[in-house]
């Protein structure tokens, strides 16, 4: 065939093509459709993913637990079915001292979650502040009743029966409770603190002990065990535990007054009074209406001896002092020991 036919036969991609089709994309094209397809789909994966996210218990529990009560009480209107905002929004007031309203908030929560300790926990303590003992006592119980195993709920029943001055039922709990699960300080401290007060001394530094030992950056826990130790016969290991409190907890005037009593109690070293003193003085600075930092600060000027400068807050503690003669008494010996007799008399 002579080339001049050849350009007259006509070819599949020229005359056969149907010109109202449109044209193919090429591969360039192709290729960009198909990245934004797998965009689109990559975005709706990742907005599905949030969307659970958001619905989803941590990240509730990490939201909630973090909002002020103002921010909870605007979330109510939509949350209010949720018992893990019910349950910060009730801590909330519980701490804020509103314990009316959130005894209906926190009854709300445990009729959406019953099996929760923690809501249990929560709702007696707004029952407890309502003035309703009896009521926190009945669904403690009933909790206790149905979940035997939950130390947890051993734990709040102690708890419930501390605040009510039944120690011995107190113990009772709380030693059920750390049978079960004896990694939590808290539980250690109150069976600590309720072995005490039944004069239980072995069993409470032991309880103590486990709890500094769970929480050795709980300022209380040392503080708690270094009381105990001060009462054995030899109490000198307490003042490793009272420089532990007073440096984990620096603002706490109890600590620093307890510290600056042992001092004076089990010293007659110059620097160990001179630093009851300072303890004392940071005691009265942090808290300036308990009496009884500004009579050991008078004790340990005295031990120093600077008897003058010991006569303020003497008679500051005497002042405040409305039914303890101890700061009067001290003041007056004091007067006395300087020759004022008409003053120490008075």
């Amino acid at each position: 065939m002579t080339p001049k036919a050849q350009e007259a036969v006509p070819t599949a991609s020229s005359s056969n093509r149907d010109p109202s089709l449109p044209s193919r994309p090429g591969p360039r094209v192709r290729r960009a459709r198909t990245g934004l397809i797998a965009l689109g789909a990559s975005a709706a994966i990742l907005f599905s993913l949030a969307l659970l996210t958001a619905q989803s218990a941590p990240y509730r529990e990490w939201r909630f637990s973090r909002q002020r009560l103002s921010t909870l009480e605007r979330e109510w209107a939509r949350s209010q079915t949720d018992p893990i905002f019910l349950y910060y929004f009730g801590l909330r007031l519980n701490r804020e001292g509103r314990y009316t309203q959130a005894d209906p908030v926190l009854r709300q929560a445990v009729g959406f979650d019953p099996e929760s300790p923690r809501l249990r926990d929560e709702w007696a303590k707004a029952l407890l502040g309502s003035g309703l003992a009896t009521a926190a006592f009945a669904e403690l119980w009933q909790f206790v009743g149905s979940h035997p195993d939950s130390a947890a709920g051993h734990f709040s029943l102690g708890k419930y029966y501390y605040t009510q001055n039944s120690r011995g039922h107190a113990q009772q709990e709380l030693e059920r409770s750390v049978a079960l699960d004896g990694r939590q300080a808290e539980v250690w401290l109150f069976l600590s603190e309720a072995a005490d007060s039944l004069g239980n001394k072995e069993r409470a530094k032991e309880a103590a002990t486990r709890a500094v030992a769970l929480e050795p950056r709980g300022g209380q826990y040392h503080l708690l065990l270094a009381s105990l130790l001060a009462q054995s016969p030899s109490p000198k290991p307490a003042g490793t535990e009272y420089r532990a409190a007073v440096e984990l907890m620096p603002r706490n005037a109890l600590a620093h007054q307890q510290y600056a009593h042992f001092l004076l109690d089990v010293s007659s070293d110059v620097a160990d009074h001179a630093l009851a003193v300072a303890q004392a003085r940071d005691a009265v600075a942090l808290d300036p209406t308990n009496y009884l930092s500004f009579l050991i600060l008078g004790r340990a000027l005295q031990a120093s001896g600077q008897p003058g400068p010991a006569v303020t807050p003497l008679t500051q503690a005497a002042s405040l002092s409305t039914d303890d003669p101890a700061p009067a008494l001290e003041l007056a010996r004091l007067e006395q020991a300087q020759g004022h007799a008409d003053i120490a008399k008075r």
